[in-house]
């Protein structure tokens, strides 16, 4: 059956439903009655194409009404759906009474504006039939603001992705075995009676869209077997007596009750768009579904509510889902709440997203059965920091393993201005002796795997923590300096230029100042560096002393004690950890994922380093060139936590976890010449910032640097020849190793 949702025709759906939003709120309508108003639409025009409104078509009432009398219409026509009109006087059978908050509540009714009728009209040139009713997720999407979805996490999942999910979890296996099963009657009879078995729970439904999907491609795998079994002329007089599957079979939890109240009516919908082709098929009349129930969605608090009174855990098949995106660092009150409920005194709970939450939950549940899972979400819980936390307790407590991942990608839907989302699809289930092997999906690649770990990458269970000190024996990596200042302490050139133009013998207490940002586009600001050695009368000169002041003012307005006390001595930098001579390596602590390699560079210590990047004083040549290389890298993307989707840099979990090789002589004379062919050909293109020699159009002799140094590192890590995830699982092993 032909579902596009994500086609020309949904998009057209979608911008009729904003004009006719962008109409209503010029009535006057709130948000919250808006969005109301247009599910209810939406509702309406799916039942029309689905022949629930009989001969006589919803646009025809509309039009009855008379000109200007689309609203009045509108609200006899919910009435009647929502059973306040006897069917005797609503002038025609509508849907079933729908007992839902979706057609109970009252709205206002208000004279709509000009051109609301034609719009409202023109919907009914659309092909709704062709249409997947999930499509009630992305526009409940596009009318939520970015804040509100933010806050809330909900970003409703598309079919591609929702296939992502289905495909590897059930519906490969079960069309593989209906594809084994070709001709032997009694085998398809026994298949078809599976299908009417398997169970599914979303413990975060939304609106249903992955239910929706996992319904109807259940019911099209059925229809495709009972077209088989019925090809010989076989009549069939009722529908019910051959299509089993059912919509009871699909449980939902859901908190907001508008949404659990849009999952039920779209799958009553989607029952009724199957019911019409298998009628179709077996060319039998069309018969009305019956009235809407409960269906299975419950409206509730996943995480609080016991699943146990939910479902039947030894019926229960699969768990499924798109939970709440929401940053550690942007859960509100109740949803903390919801993560200590979950997860109790866990040690490095704070660091963890919302979403955990449903992976915590559902290990539990489904630990000691056969019961599957898989959840769509931010890949932050496969990075950094989260992954050792998250996984540790799904691995060791709970006994799980990971069945088949999607590593990172960016979630799409049809909303044209939806933010974006960096995402990971992970299967798992409770570890067992003889599982099938693991699937591993990155891009359009596809590895059959051994075993899939915390990271995502092929290899044994290992988990990067955070240390204080480096395992290998390196110079330790540090944070640049912290003003801690307000601002007041960094000058730009303009600003430096001008100051020392006044009165030139400051010079002595302005040094270069870099960032990150600074760094990677090849340029410097300027900061006030009182070092102690600085004579008090220069510190005393007013271009200097008014901002020494202004530091002083913000730090003791600070609500930390820790900063007041830093207001004693305000022209210092908060936190110096500046060397006093030589160089240092130099580290960006954020840089795009695009890179093939994150820039580091060397800086003399008269430059002073900021707390966006790292720096590693006194380091060598032989250390550029390991933090340059392939198999650093190859172990940064791994492990490393992102920024949307850039790379973060940390000392605590990627260069002191790192397995640097011990390094003799020979070894150190090969790494330095390496190092030198590296920094001798970003010289030759100096016009250049390092973002630009290191972005997509990197210089050939540059890349020949690094190729020459990828072979130089390889060869000492004994890694030579060898592919991305043959030296991720080598990686991975020292670490177990070390630990």
């Amino acid at each position: 059956m032909k579902s596009v949702s994500d086609g020309e025709q949904g998009r057209l759906v979608l911008e009729r439903m904003q004009r006719l939003g962008s109409l209503l709120s010029d009535c006057g309508y709130e948000k919250d009655e808006t969005t109301l108003m247009l599910t209810r639409i939406m509702i309406c025009c799916f039942s029309d194409a689905l022949h629930v409104f009989g001969s006589r078509s919803f646009y025809d009432t509309v039009r009855e009404a008379g000109k200007g009398r689309a609203g009045y219409a509108l609200h006899r026509i919910f009435e009647a759906l929502a059973g306040k009109i006897p069917e005797e006087n609503s002038g025609k059978k509508f849907l079933p009474v729908i007992s839902s908050q979706i057609f109970s509540q009252e709205l206002p009714e208000k004279e709509f504006p000009e051109g609301f009728e034609n719009v409202l009209l023109s919907c009914g040139e659309i092909r709704f039939e062709e249409i997947s009713p999930a499509i009630f997720g992305a526009l409940f999407q596009n009318i939520t603001d970015r804040e509100e979805r933010r806050t809330s996490g909900a970003y409703y999942t598309n079919e591609e992705n929702i296939d992502r999910i289905l495909d590897p979890l059930f519906m490969d296996s079960l069309r593989a075995e209906r594809k084994k099963l070709s001709g032997n009657r009694n085998g398809l009879k026994k298949f078809l009676k599976k299908l009417t078995q398997i169970c599914v729970l979303d413990p975060a439904c939304g609106c249903g869209n992955i239910l929706l999907r996992a319904y109807m491609r259940l019911r099209l795998l059925e229809l495709d077997v009972l077209e088989e079994l019925y090809s010989t002329g076989q009549r069939v007089l009722d529908i019910s007596l051959v299509c089993n599957v059912s919509t009871h079979q699909f449980i939902g939890i859901e908190l907001d009750p508008v949404e659990a109240g849009i999952t039920r009516i779209c799958m009553w919908l989607t029952k009724r768009k199957m019911d019409l082709a298998a009628a179709e098929l077996f060319g039998i009349p069309e018969v009305l579904p019956e009235e809407i129930t409960g269906m299975g969605i419950r409206v509730g608090n996943a995480i609080s509510e016991r699943w146990e009174d939910i479902v039947d855990r030894k019926k229960l098949s699969y768990i499924i889902g798109n939970p709440p995106y929401v940053g550690a660092r942007l859960m509100t009150a109740s949803q903390t709440a919801d993560m200590k409920l979950a997860f109790g005194t866990l040690s490095g709970l704070g660091n963890l997203d919302y979403v955990a939450a449903w992976y915590k939950k559902t290990a539990e549940f489904i630990a000691g059965t056969g019961i599957k899972a898989a959840f769509v979400s931010t890949n932050s819980i496969t990075q950094g920091e989260q992954a050792s936390i998250l996984w540790k307790e799904l691995v060791y407590k709970h006994g799980m393993e990971i069945d088949f991942a999607y590593r990172t990608f960016v979630w799409t839907n049809l909303t044209g201005g939806a933010a974006k989302v960096h995402c990971v699809i992970i299967g798992f289930s409770a570890a067992a002796p003889r599982k099938p092997e693991k699937i591993l999906f990155d891009g359009d690649r596809r590895s059959v795997c051994r075993h899939i770990n915390a990271y995502l990458t092929e290899g044994d269970d290992v988990f990067i923590i955070s240390r204080r000190k480096p395992v290998s024996d390196v110079p330790e990596m540090v944070f640049g300096s912290m003003p801690n200042d307000g601002g007041h302490l960094i000058l730009s050139a303009a600003e430096k230029e001008k100051m020392l133009e006044a009165a030139p013998e400051l010079a002595r207490v302005i040094r270069p100042y870099t960032g990150s940002e600074d760094f990677l586009k090849g340029r410097f600001r300027y900061c006030i560096w009182a070092d102690g050695t600085a004579p008090d009368e220069l510190l005393k000169h007013p271009l200097i002393a008014e901002r020494i002041s202004a530091v002083r003012q913000y730090r003791e307005r600070s609500s930390r004690g820790s900063t007041k006390i830093l207001a004693l001595h305000p022209d210092r930098f908060g936190e110096i950890r500046q060397p006093e001579s030589g160089k240092y390596l130099l580290v960006p602590r954020v840089s795009s994922a695009r890179r093939e390699y994150i820039p580091v560079g060397f800086l003399d210590a008269d430059v002073i380093a900021g707390d966006a990047v790292l720096m590693v004083p006194g380091a060598s040549k032989a250390l550029f060139a390991l933090m340059s290389s392939r198999v650093h890298m190859i172990f940064v993307r791994a492990a490393a936590g992102r920024l949307k989707s850039d790379l973060r840099y940390s000392a605590s979990f990627i260069y002191n976890n790192f397995p640097f090789p011990d390094i003799d002589e020979y070894r150190r004379a090969a790494l330095d010449a390496a190092a030198d062919g590296i920094m001798t050909a970003r010289k030759a293109h100096s016009e250049l910032t390092p973002a630009q020699m290191y972005g997509e159009n990197m210089p050939e002799d540059l890349r020949a640097a690094h190729r020459i140094n990828d072979e130089v590192t390889e060869k000492i890590f004994g890694f030579a020849g060898s592919s991305d995830s043959e030296i991720l699982s080598g990686l991975f092993g020292r670490i177990r190793g070390q630990h």
